[in-house]
Parts: C-alpha cells; sequence; structure tokens
C-alpha cells in the first residue's frame, strides 16, 4: 500500500494554497506547512520543544497567535482532507501523531471545511475521530495490514 514511488497517503503534501510557504518537498502551500507539529507551534509563538498541552493551553488562554495557528492548521487540514475523502470516498479521518491531542481545538473548524468541501456530506459528513497515545498510526495500520495477509493465506508465507 504505499503506491509506486512510496508515497501514498502522504496528506500532509496535498497542496492548499498555492501562493503559500515553500515546503520541503518543493511544493507551496502544502498541509504540512500549515499543521506541522513544528510549524504550528511556531505559528503559535511557542516554542519547537512545546508538547500539546501547551498549545492547547494558549488557544484556550485566547492568546491570538495560537488561535490563528489553530485555525489554519483546520482550514489546511480541512482542505487536503476533503480532496482525498472525494478521491477515496472515506467516512471517517482518523487523527494521529501530534494533531490527536489537538483534535478538540482543531475539530469544529475542521469539521466545518468537510462539510463545506466534501461532497457526500449533504448525506453523510465524514467522521473526524482520534487514535490512541499510538504516535505512529499510519505504521501501525500498515502492520495489521500485513498481518491480516498473513492470516488470510498463511501457506503463502511459507
Amino acid at each position: 500500500m504505499l503506491g509506486v514511488s512510496g508515497f501514498a497517503g502522504e496528506v500532509g503534501h496535498i497542496q492548499v494554497d498555492p501562493t503559500g510557504p515553500l515546503c520541503t518537498c518543493g511544493n507551496r502551500g502544502c498541509v504540512e506547512r500549515y499543521a506541522g507539529r513544528r510549524l504550528i507551534l511556531a505559528a503559535a509563538g511557542l516554542e519547537a520543544t512545546a508538547g500539546p498541552q501547551e498549545l492547547v493551553a494558549a488557544w484556550e488562554a485566547q492568546a491570538p497567535a495560537a488561535r490563528r495557528a489553530v485555525s489554519d492548521a483546520a482550514r489546511a487540514l480541512g482542505v487536503g482532507l476533503s480532496a482525498a475523502i472525494n478521491v477515496l470516498d472515506i467516512p471517517t479521518v482518523i487523527l494521529g501523531g501530534h494533531l490527536a491531542p489537538l483534535a478538540d481545538i482543531l475539530r469544529p473548524e475542521l469539521e466545518a471545511e468537510l462539510r463545506q468541501r466534501v461532497l457526500s456530506s449533504r448525506w453523510s459528513v465524514p467522521e473526524v475521530i482520534t487514535t490512541s497515545q499510538d504516535q505512529t498510526p499510519a505504521v501501525t495500520g500498515a502492520a495489521w495490514s500485513l498481518l491480516e495477509e498473513v492470516v488470510a493465506d498463511p501457506a503463502a508465507w511459507m
């Protein structure tokens, strides 16, 4: 499930603003530039070593930079994820990694973007859920996918 070049599922590099900031991938305005861990903290005026609880606290304290950073991240996620949802027709978005602890403050604006942009949202709004404390949900999912193949046909793996 890696795709031909190994980049399948790289939602962080969906372009949400063609005139946005330059990304490490060489593109401009990728989701990652707005919702990446270091970048959202910097936009909120926090140190790169800050934890998600510090961003949540700044957001709850109505700090303008934190509010703007969370809003920008939610908008970028909504635009990027809606593109993926429209292509793949999936019913659920799972926020994991550094976004999981921020889900409660991201969710209202993220869900508003999804309601506006997902084609099927008039009758089926995508659900936004979070992972557990698993900081590597993609790796865990890939491992389960491989394990399902082994269980389905163990002889093929001998």
